[in-house]
Parts: C-alpha cells; structure tokens; sequence
C-alpha cells in the first residue's frame, strides 16, 4: 500500500510512502514500487523497499508445515513454536483457525524438556507444539491452505502459517484411467494394470470392488506390495464404471471408460 504526493514543484522534493503487510513475512525482504511521473527525463522510477522482518516467535524446523502420511501410517505435520529472543510476555498459542475445513489442528505446551524426533528439533518448557491432521476425505494430492493463531505476545499476536499437503492414495496404479474394448461373441480380453499399497498399510487389508457387475477384476500378487490387477468387460454395450480399491479405512478408485473414448 503506497500514497505520494501527486504534484511536486520544479526542483522541490516529493515524498512516497509505502506501507508493508509483513503478517506472513519474516526475514530479510524486498518489494519494488515503480513510479510514473510527467518528467520527460524520468518518465519512470523503481524504488526498492528493503525490511529484516523480527518476528515475536521462531517457527522450527521450517517456516511452512507439511502435512503427510507417511510410511509409518501416521498422517499429519507438526511445527514447534518459541519465543522470540527479543520479545516479552508469555507465548501461549490459542485461536487456532484452519482455512479449509478438512484440516484440524491442535496445540500443546511443553512443560517438560522433550528430545528431537520424526523431523521435529528438541522442544523447552514454554515452547508451544502444534499438530495438523487432515480429515475423512481430504482430497489426494497435492493442496495448499493456511493455519492462522494468536501467540498472546505483544511483537506479533498473530502468525498466519502456510501448510502444504500431500497425500498419496492407499493404492498407486499405473494409470490415471483404464480404457476397455467391448465385448465380442468369445471372451473379451483383460486389461492388466499394475497397483503397489502405500508404504504403512497392510497388502492383506487390499480389497477391490468393480462396479458395475459387467466389469470382472481379478488380483494377483507381483510383489510384497504390489499386484497385478486384471479387468475386462462382460457385458453388452459400452464399456464404462470404476473399480474400488479399500485398504482398512481409506478408499480410491480407478474410472473405467470405452475404448472409444466415451463413459
């Protein structure tokens, strides 16, 4: 946000002023401003404005929180919080608001000094600890979303922090979609695609569901982890529907179309 003075006399000074949101900076920073003026001489000037943004807390081990599942089964990211070493007052983190609504998180002080671990650096008493977990049904892939909160301190009594998730399906295939030829007067042909269970979920808990009964799906194992699935379609007209893959609570499913492109 800029304001200026809009008429400046020959040879008198003029004065720009820019204001910085730097709720979701931190750091060393830079922004450009570029004004245009009526000076044949200088028709344009770039300005930098340059700021070390000192927040009121330190966010570690990085300034953005990644969510996951890993290959440990767990799912979720966590940051710790401290107190800036300039800053005064107590941290006490609270008001946690998520910008989607398939995100939760929660928030825990350390009372007691906790050790490194799972990508997380050693916590002190006074630090605050906050955990993200995605619900029933977030999207797979990748998405972005925001983690607002008040931290109590006078310097900076709120931090916007941006999340990154990840997550991969229970089952990874080897195609995004699976065309099929119809079915002739003999047996029809299967498809073969290749499916490995995501690291963390049991193979044995892998269960497949073609819908609708035309289509016929058949597992074999190929590995401790993957299979070969094999699909073909039974019924008359074109061939189309899903097969359903579930392993213990989570589901993803692979689209089935014709051949000749239709659904």
């Amino acid at each position: 946000m800029t304001s200026f003075d809009e008429v400046i006399p020959p040879g008198k000074a003029g004065n720009v002023t820019a204001k910085l949101d730097t709720t979701k900076l931190h750091g060393s920073v830079g922004r450009g401003i570029t004004v245009r003026t009526d000076d044949p001489g200088s028709p344009s000037l770039f300005l930098t404005v340059r700021a070390e943004i000192v927040g009121g807390v330190t966010i570690l081990p990085d300034e953005v929180l990644h969510v996951n599942n890993g290959s440990s089964g767990g799912t979720g990211g966590s940051v710790v919080i401290t107190r800036g070493s300039g800053e005064s007052g107590t941290l006490a983190i609270g008001n946690l608001r998520a910008s989607v609504p398939w995100l939760t998180a929660t928030a825990e002080p350390v009372t007691q000094l906790r050790p490194g671990g799972d990508g997380l650096p050693a916590a002190r008493p006074g630090d605050w600890v906050i955990q993200v977990t995605p619900a029933a049904g977030t999207p797979y892939g990748r998405q972005r979303a925001e983690l607002s909160f008040s931290t109590g301190l006078p310097r900076q009594s709120e931090v916007v922090l941006p999340v990154l998730v990840f997550l991969e399906p229970p089952v990874r295939l080897s195609m995004e979609r699976l065309t099929l030829p119809k079915s002739g007067a003999g047996e029809a042909e299967p498809q073969t695609v290749l499916l490995t269970v995501r690291p963390g979920l049991d193979p044995a808990a892998l269960e497949i569901e073609a819908r609708p009964a035309s289509l016929q799906a058949r597992l074999e194992p190929s590995g401790p982890r993957g299979f070969k699935l094999y699909v073909s379609w039974q019924g008359a007209g074109e061939p189309h529907g899903e097969i359903l893959f579930r392993v213990g609570a989570e589901s993803f499913s692979l689209p089935v179309y014709s051949s000749d492109g239709s659904s």
